[in-house]
């Protein structure tokens, strides 16, 4: 059994892969553990000495591939049979790739080739496997279970997009890409090893005090509904590899483990802490509205009328809890907002939503009313007066909402805003326009563009037609693959493959040393090579965005 580990890890080493030795033994809870510290080979890959020393002489009975951008490897690590089946059933092509079988749960682990950054992540019925992580590898023997391969096929490139499709099948709905910088621990949905590890390891150089670090840290994932084996897992590595700030301290590897696990367990043996409600902040006039309110609304046909007259009263100079009437917001807004877009404002409703306005006639007095089935958003709370006389009937006054009772409206949380100036407000796309280009000018990056063109509510054509008037560029992105007789089948699906399994080839193409451009077939590819030159597969992205002027603003100055 011994000479089959040893030889399944130098067959999964000349792979590519990274392999690191793990405890193994008979206790199920700890054999997965690492039993070297592993850090080291998530930048380079294990020596042919280190391999013979770990396995050759019998002392390890299971090893782990290192996954991650190392060893261009992620894996799906299924926990229930029946979510697998389903995965088999939506992507029959990619089930069809190296697969191997779980010794503990008899779950299938899916091996796919990736050349970026994916971080790990659970999933609905499993976890997939990235940066910062690492999976049982075939040939391991555990507690008398064996990590066996169930189908020797190829490794299947994955690529971004159909990733995403399957991360999205398989619900979650983070990031695929790796997070570059976190700088505190977010919601449980959000949380992977990568950033628990990278905040253990900075709080614990800045404190020195290890123990209490990795206690702190375990509770706060304890609060956020994670379990002891997850930050078991997590953090009782990188604990035992946290060099110490004296040097004459020299515990052994092991000790610092069981060390890890005990702490873990004593922050886990406390009942999780209550998350108290932050206190609500005053309105302030001077910040800009919020973009997830402003998002939120434009989803609505009305929705961009009532932004401009809201962001139109606040920058006039309605205060939250002033009251004005129609005819008051009117001679405000004159030459910005007509009296057709107010009253579209002044009579909004979304999905059935509680009124964010309230409205009364004056000289009258309040009196109790049933809930109005209309939800508008700007509503009667006093009874009308009873007169048929038009010049009797004295003029409604709408109250002022401030930015936290739109908040709680709406059901969305604080985010940033953009400036906006009085004058953008003159119709919904100049509205639309300027958000536009303030949000690319605060935070240029890589965004597909339907994103854009959906948190504003408008069509992608809409968006390239804002692009061009402000003078935002795109600049094309690809991920770029040196085709070559060892990889070009696994890079290149065969035809008709790509349509059976939904993947999107728009934008994929091969290109020659001279940048001539082919479509991405394995015929063009075995003839370009056939004859000695060297190609590369491309595939096209989302386009990075940034802006090189700053539009209308530029000619006010």
């Amino acid at each position: 059994m011994t000479h089959s580990v040893y030889a399944a890890a130098l067959q999964c080493a000349q792979r590519g892969w990274s392999v690191i030795p793990l405890i193994g033994g008979e206790d199920p809870a700890r054999g997965k553990t690492p039993a070297a510290a592993w850090s080291r080979y998530r930048e380079r890959l294990p020596s042919a000495e280190e391999l013979r020393r770990w396995f050759g002489s019998g002392k390890h009975s299971a090893y782990g591939l290192v996954c991650g951008r190392l060893s261009q490897l992620i894996v799906l690590d299924f926990d229930d049979g029946a979510i697998a089946e389903q995965f088999r059933r939506r992507f029959p092509d990619l089930a069809e790739t190296f697969t191997v079988r779980s010794g503990m749960r008899g779950t299938p682990h899916l091996y796919f080739h990736v050349d970026y950054p994916v971080a790990s992540r659970k999933f609905r019925g499993g976890d997939l496997k990235g940066e910062g992580g690492y999976v049982v590898g075939p040939g391991t023997v555990i507690s008398g279970r064996y990590w066996s391969v169930v189908h020797d096929a190829p490794v299947l490139t994955i690529t971004p997009d159909l990733l995403a499709a399957v991360l999205d099948f398989l619900g979650t709905s983070d990031d695929l890409l790796a997070p570059s910088s976190e700088d505190d621990l977010a919601h449980a949905h959000e949380i992977n090893e990568v950033v628990v590890v990278r905040k253990y390891r900075r709080e614990a150089a800045r404190t020195g005090q290890r123990n209490n670090t990795l206690f702190r840290i375990a509770c706060q994932l304890r609060d956020k509904g994670l379990s002891q084996d997850w930050a078991l897992r997590c953090l009782a590595q990188a604990h035992a590899e946290q060099p110490f700030r004296s040097r004459t301290n020299c515990e052994p590897f092991d000790q610092r483990l069981r060390e890890a696990e005990r702490t873990i367990a004593s922050a886990y043996s406390r009942p999780p802490r209550r998350e108290h409600p932050k206190p609500t902040c005053a309105d302030d006039a001077d910040q800009p509205l919020d973009n997830s309110i402003r998002e939120a609304l434009l989803q609505s046909p009305d929705g961009a009328a009532f932004l401009r007259v809201y962001e139109g009263l606040r920058i006039l100079g309605i205060a939250p809890g002033s009251a004005f009437t129609r005819s008051e917001a009117l001679a405000l807004l004159k030459g910005i907002v007509g009296d057709y877009s107010l009253r579209k404002a002044l009579h909004l409703s979304i999905d059935g939503r509680a009124p964010a306005f309230s409205a009364h006639r004056t000289g009258s007095q309040p009196i109790q009313r049933r809930e109005n089935k209309a939800k508008r958003c700007f509503v009667p709370q006093q009874e009308p007066t009873r007169s048929h006389n038009p010049a009797h009937r004295p003029a409604v006054q709408y109250r002022m909402p401030s930015v936290e009772e739109l908040r709680m409206w709406l059901g969305v949380q604080p985010t940033a805003g953009d400036s906006i100036e009085i004058d953008e407000l003159r119709s919904p796309k100049t509205y639309r326009q300027a958000l536009e280009r303030e949000f690319i000018r605060r935070r240029p990056g890589q965004y597909p563009q339907a994103w854009l063109a959906q948190r504003l509510g408008v069509s992608t054509r809409s968006i390239y037609n804002y692009h061009r008037a402000e003078g935002i560029v795109a600049e094309p992105c690809f991920i770029t693959t040196p085709l070559n007789w060892n990889n070009y089948e696994r890079m290149l699906p065969p035809p008709g493959m790509a349509k059976r399994i939904g993947l999107n080839t728009r934008g994929t193409f091969i290109e020659d040393e001279t940048g001539k451009r082919y479509p991405a077939l394995i015929g063009v590819a075995q003839r370009h090579m056939g004859r000695g030159q060297s190609v590369r597969l491309k595939e096209r992205t989302s386009s990075c965005y940034r802006c090189v002027s700053i539009g209308s603003r530029a000619n006010t100055s």
